[in-house]
């Protein structure tokens, strides 16, 4: 079969010919997840520095893609050149690309209101820092391609825009769940370690202007989880999302026949580099946080480390999500922390 042949013959919804060509380096992400969330968390850890050292690294990607898709749909007609779309493109594209944009679900803002919810930098250190994680490595690389590929083909923002937000509605949701249920009250509060936070040679961080304890309530000293830096995570209640996530599910259905096959194939693909790239991400980020060489293994066992029974150490009843828990234990190199996973949780959302 012609390569021409087979791109007409994919007659699938779109979403499911990204989920189909993803599907296996979608699972080895899970593992990878799977196996470090519990590295980031007590007892590995007594600070979040190195969640923090997560969102500095996800933060530049999200608004790599958000930033060059509010570019593209600046009106053509702009009076100063500067602020016209640059490339410009064609009325179709941009008018599948106008129908998919929907400003709720951009996360940028979010994810600096969470780091400055565990930092207390003032907005010029935030982008200050994240200008020098940005510049090298394979996050260099990830958010260079980004700009360049949606440049020349800016259709592709359709695999970012599925990829990256639907993620958040499905593995986001449990990874929230697990992020508010950490027991006790000094973990988010703790002043965030330097050693922790080097990410680069010549990287040097602002003092935190935050005192800690001050993400608790004061009068109750209980937590509010709305004030943790979880808002990359959260979506507007009631529906905590529901709502964006089928509008944009139908928006995505009702833009496909705009595309040519060729351009399905170049979002299918761009799908696929898109999870080679948070791989290579994921590899960088065990160099920086001391966790190379992790077996990437399958979760698996059904008693803990020192040998008892698994037992869940974690308060669900704190988390706002709730899920069917399944006794598996995550690997925490040595530790004896228990944490249950949802049945059959999948990171990415389906069709």
């Amino acid at each position: 079969m012609s390569h021409a042949s087979a791109l007409s013959n994919d007659e699938r919804p779109l979403a499911e010919s990204i989920n189909a060509a993803t599907r296996g380096v979608h699972a080895q992400l899970n593992r990878l997840i799977m196996a470090r969330l519990p590295l980031a968390l007590p007892p590995h850890v007594q600070d979040p520095s190195i969640y923090l050292s997560g969102l500095l690294h996800i933060t530049p990607i999200y608004s790599a893609f958000e930033s060059a898709w509010q570019t593209l749909l600046r009106p053509l007609t702009a009076p100063e050149p500067s602020l016209r779309p640059e490339p410009a493109i064609d009325e179709r594209t941009r008018s599948l690309l106008s129908r998919l944009y929907l400003p709720a679900l951009m996360r940028s803002g979010q994810l600096r209101a969470d780091i400055y919810t565990l930092t207390g930098w003032a907005p010029h250190h935030i982008e200050e820092q994240l200008a020098v994680v940005s510049q090298s490595g394979p996050l260099a690389e990830f958010t260079q391609h980004i700009s360049s590929t949606i440049r020349e083909r800016p259709h592709v923002l359709l695999a970012y825009a599925h990829t990256l937000f639907m993620a958040l509605f499905a593995g986001g949701r449990f990874i929230r769940s697990i992020l508010e249920s950490v027991p006790g009250d000094t973990f988010w509060s703790s002043p965030c370690s330097d050693a922790q936070l080097d990410v680069t040679p010549t990287m040097s961080y602002p003092s935190q202007s935050r005192p800690p304890g001050a993400i608790f309530s004061a009068t109750h000293q209980e937590r509010d989880a709305d004030l943790l830096p979880l808002a990359f995570f959260r979506f507007s209640p009631p529906t905590n999302g529901e709502n964006l996530k089928g509008e944009f599910k139908e928006r995505l259905a009702s833009v496909e026949s705009l595309l040519t096959p060729s351009e399905r194939h170049d979002i299918v693909q761009e799908a696929i580099c898109i999870f080679d790239n948070m791989l290579s991400l994921v590899a960088h980020l065990d160099s920086l946080c001391g966790t190379p060489g992790l077996d990437d293994a399958p979760v698996s066992g059904k008693r803990g480390f020192d040998g008892t029974s698994t037992s869940s150490t974690l308060d669900t009843s704190k988390s706002s999500e709730k899920f069917s828990w399944d006794p598996v234990i995550l690997p925490t190199r040595g530790h004896s922390q228990k944490y249950y996973i949802p049945d059959h949780i999948q990171y990415w959302e389906t069709p």
